[in-house]
């Protein structure tokens, strides 16, 4: 029977052990609970902000005023680049800035704010992913459904007729990816066409990662493709997909129904949630996952699902950036936002550690105690 007693006690005292240590766990987490945050500045321009650019240590806005602004990380303006027309998609690469306007003219834009070069091409650019850039190649995807390969000096070296008007365009390691409309297109360094996705359904959003290709479909079907043109995956929502991400082991999307939802790359839902209304744009860097809603707000959560914090704007964000610990965001009412991404100093880890091991030493010192009183 003390036996009996001892080993029912024992038990208990190994309850006690893990109640402490899943305690040891809620303080943890308790570091990163949701909280209002208030970003580190805010810039206002004198229209809606179409686009957004990152480089240099520069945020670059393509607005409604027809003007490219260059805004340096601390919030003052470094320059402005006006145009004869909306500023509807930029591009920041090496040093250099392509923007296109509605005017049907692309243009690229030194570091210093001077014009490297400009064409025009016969539609315009109505989506801000419609331009990209990698390598010396640029490509761009008009609203007649045409994308148009350059050099970086602005000579077209190919093009091809999608039929439909581009969403997003990609400059891959061996050619172009394309999404319109209806369909999503594999091309190769010169414009000719090497596959079709084989979509069937209106295209309502598109996502062209390093290794992925992400499609929100009108019926509410995510489909993920690789970059061959092979589909990996599917899913269906029962809901209008409005906004799609996809890093390099996350895909995000978010409905028209507030749902928020994360795939691993290989298509398992890992959670979901509930927003406070649509979800108007989505963007992940590891391990973050930038959210706005339709109602002005920004949310910020860590990829496994936590709410690190939310932020109210003055108008609807649309577009994100996250780029050397900076989440950038702009509004439909000019607002240009930046934010520090959350980090933990050595200092925190070590305390972290330090606490940990007290409270375990504590957890098996009780343990010691209780059974030697047996």
């Amino acid at each position: 029977m003390r036996w009996y007693n001892l080993i029912s006690n024992m038990r208990y005292r190994w309850i006690l052990v893990l109640c402490v240590l899943l305690g040891l766990s809620h303080t943890a987490v308790s570091a990163d609970i949701a909280y209002q945050h208030t970003p580190t500045w805010s810039y206002r321009i004198t229209g809606r902000v179409n686009s957004l650019g990152y480089g240099d240590g520069r945020i670059f806005v393509g607005s409604d005023d027809s003007v490219l602004y260059a805004i340096n990380k601390g919030g003052y303006l470094s320059w402005k680049y006006p145009t004869d027309s909306v500023v509807s998609s930029v591009y920041a690469v090496d040093g250099k800035v392509i923007l296109s306007s509605m005017d049907g003219l692309i243009y690229m834009v030194n570091g210093s704010g001077a014009t490297a070069w400009s064409i025009s091409i016969p539609s315009y650019v109505g989506y801000d992913r419609a331009v990209n850039a990698k390598g010396g190649l640029i490509s761009v995807g008009s609203m007649a459904g045409v994308v148009y390969i350059l050099d970086d000096g602005g000579n077209q070296v190919g093009e091809y007729n999608t039929g439909g008007y581009v969403l997003a365009t990609k400059v891959v390691d061996d050619g172009v990816i394309a999404v319109s409309d209806r369909q999503v297109f594999k091309l190769d360094k010169k414009g000719k066409l090497v596959k079709t996705f084989n979509l069937e359904g209106y295209v309502r959003s598109g996502r062209i990662s390093d290794s992925n290709v992400v499609v929100g479909l009108s019926d509410g079907t995510l489909k993920c493709y690789d970059l061959l043109g092979n589909l990996l995956w599917s899913y269906d929502t029962k809901d209008q997909i409005g906004a799609v991400y996809a890093s390099e082991n996350f895909i995000s999307i978010g409905t028209k129904n507030r749902k928020l939802m994360l795939f691993s790359i290989n298509g398992t839902l890992m959670w979901e949630t509930t927003m406070t209304d649509s979800v108007t744009a989505t963007y992940i860097t590891e391990p973050f996952i930038a959210v706005s809603t339709l109602d002005n707000k920004v949310y910020l959560y860590y990829t496994d699902g936590r709410l690190k914090w939310i932020y109210p704007t003055e108008g609807r964000v649309l577009n994100f950036i996250m780029k050397d610990r900076y989440l950038i965001s702009g509004t439909t009412y000019g607002m240009v936002y930046l934010s520090e991404l959350p980090q933990k100093s050595s200092s925190e880890v070590y305390a972290v550690a330090g606490l940990a091991a007290f409270i375990l030493l504590l957890g098996l010192l009780i343990l010691i105690k209780s059974i030697l009183k047996t």
